[in-house]
């Protein structure tokens, strides 16, 4: 500033020079100051003169405090209880900033204590249930039944046929307790087997057999003598067939036979009666005997009894043969076939020709084929259904109406 010089209005002259004043400078103070909070940012005003009504400067934006936290309400879980986190609460502006949590309950960390095993003289328990963070007992035990005891038999014996057993005694092998003592077991039955034993006969008497034990060679049980067989004897079943040395008799073989008698009756053509039986042969260990005294033509009838001893069978009347001669037979190749001679046979009223021819595949003989019946008059016949190059062999029966002759084969032929 300038104090102004002294101007004389009179004269119109200064008076004297004024001097300078200094700056007064600003009379500042701040305004629109605004404090920062937790959630809001402040300001730090503005510089103002109020001399000069002028801003002199600008102030500056504060940042946010921030607010200053801690938790309260926190609850710690227990086993049994639920905890809390706790809230967030600003001391500064005293405002709960976030709410907190639930904590679930710990639950408890368990062991069992007191725990006794069971055995066959004591009971057991199965022990407590022991929390080892709150230290409570949180459930209590049962207890145990004793175990059934480890058993085996001891002292046992077995009966036998001579001593009695015992079934032994149930002792644990734990405890060394008898559980339950045995009982006698009863002689068992002795296992006989029959020895001396001895079929009775038409000649002499059997035995029954001693039963002797086989384990204690007791003889349990003597036998007793059996009477000797009645003699029973069947009649024999008897053929008859005429053969080249006369009518051959058989039979089936008899149970107890020692021999047997054959006995003929002979048909008298003239009264036409039937003989008596006559007795042939006795003695006979065999079951065949051949009648060589029979004639040609004439019909017979045989029997057979079995003989043992003073008994003897009844007997079957064999049916009716009569004698005929076995003719004797030869074969030659012939220009129209092969040519079959044969003897004569007395009395024959026909002669009846048998074929067999040699298969060279199977290498075997077929079975006799009957080729047809020549009349009595008749001693020779031609087989003209024969094939070069193959073996055949002929037989010829003599026949007296249903009577036949025995046969003999001829020697084999090749026919050419």
């Amino acid at each position: 500033g300038y104090t102004g010089d002294t101007y004389c209005s009179r004269c119109k002259t200064t008076v004297s020079k004024g001097s300078t004043i200094a700056k007064l400078g600003h009379n500042t103070s701040v305004i629109n100051r605004k404090s920062a909070t937790c959630t809001q940012t402040g300001y730090t005003g503005d510089t103002y003169c109020s001399r000069c009504k002028t801003t002199i400067s600008q102030g500056s934006t504060i940042a946010k405090l921030g607010h200053s936290t801690s938790v309260i309400n926190a609850k710690t879980a227990t086993c049994t209880q639920t905890g809390y986190t706790g809230d967030t609460y600003c001391s500064r502006c005293k405002t709960t900033v976030s709410k907190g949590s639930t904590i679930a309950k710990l639950g408890h960390s368990t062991s069992v204590i007191n725990r006794k095993s069971a055995t066959c003289t004591e009971t057991g328990y199965t022990g407590d249930t022991y929390c080892s963070r709150c230290k409570t007992t949180v459930s209590k035990g049962s207890t145990i039944a004793k175990i059934a005891h480890k058993t085996t038999v001891v002292n046992a014996k077995s009966a036998t046929c001579t001593q009695t057993g015992y079934t032994g005694d149930t002792k644990c092998t734990v405890c060394g307790t008898v559980t339950a003592t045995g009982k006698t077991i009863a002689k068992v039955a002795h296992r006989t087997t029959l020895t001396n034993v001895k079929n009775a006969t038409t000649k002499e008497t059997g035995y029954t057999g001693d039963k002797v034990c086989s384990v204690c060679q007791t003889v349990v049980e003597k036998g007793k003598e059996i009477p000797k067989l009645a003699v029973s004897l069947a009649p024999p079943t008897v053929r008859i067939a005429n053969t080249s040395k006369g009518i051959k008799v058989t039979w089936n073989a008899v149970e107890n036979a020692e021999s047997y008698i054959v006995y003929r009756r002979v048909y008298n053509a003239s009264t036409k009666k039937w003989s008596g039986w006559s007795r042939l042969k006795t003695g006979i260990t065999s079951t065949s005997y051949t009648d060589q005294t029979v004639k040609l033509g004439t019909n017979y009838r045989y029997t057979v009894r079995a003989v043992n001893g003073s008994v003897k069978s009844v007997y079957k009347t064999t049916s009716t043969l009569k004698y005929n001669v076995t003719p004797t037979v030869k074969i030659v190749n012939a220009t129209t076939g092969i040519k079959v001679n044969w003897s004569t046979a007395a009395n024959a009223t026909g002669y009846t020709v048998y074929r067999s021819q040699y298969n060279t595949k199977t290498k075997k003989w077929t079975s006799w084929k009957n080729m047809g019946t020549a009349k009595a008059n008749k001693t020779s016949w031609t087989d003209k259904k024969v094939t070069s190059g193959v073996k055949y062999k002929y037989t010829v029966r003599a026949c007296n109406g249903k009577f036949k002759s025995d046969y003999k084969s001829s020697a084999n032929l090749i026919y050419y």
